[in-house]
C-alpha cells in the first residue's frame, strides 16, 4: 500500500489570502475521533518557480506552489519519524477533476 500527498488551491482569487493546502497520511495511528490525515498550508508565492535560482526555478507559479505544499507535508512526516521523500522533479499529477495535484511519497533514502 502506498501513500500520497494531495494538494489543492484554496482562494480567494486575489493576491491576499491565497494558499495551497497539502493533505497526507497521519503520522501515527489516530485515536478514535481524531484525524487520519496530516495537513500543511503554504501561502501562495507569486515568485516561486520563476526563472532564477532555488529548488523550483523555472517551474511556474502553480507547479512550484503545489510542490511547496507537498514538501511541507513531507517535512512534517519526517519530523514525526517517517523516512519519506518526494521525487526531486515531481510536479504533481493533476487529479481527474482538475481540483488539485497528487504527489507520491517515496520511502527510504534516495540512494
Amino acid at each position: 500500500m502506498g501513500y500520497a500527498v494531495i494538494t489543492r488551491y484554496h482562494g480567494p482569487t486575489n493576491y491576499r489570502g491565497s494558499r495551497v493546502i497539502g493533505t497526507g497520511p497521519a503520522a501515527h495511528m489516530p485515536e478514535p475521533g481524531q484525524s487520519r490525515t496530516m495537513r500543511a498550508t503554504v501561502s501562495w508565492d507569486y515568485g516561486a518557480g520563476n526563472p532564477g535560482t532555488g529548488p523550483y526555478a523555472g517551474w511556474g507559479d502553480a507547479d512550484a506552489n503545489h510542490r511547496r505544499a507537498a514538501d511541507a507535508v513531507a517535512a512534517k512526516l519526517r519530523a514525526d519519524g517517517w523516512n519519506v521523500t518526494l521525487a526531486p522533479e515531481d510536479h504533481g499529477a493533476t487529479l481527474p477533476d482538475d481540483s488539485g495535484r497528487v504527489f507520491v511519497l517515496r520511502y527510504g533514502s534516495d540512494r
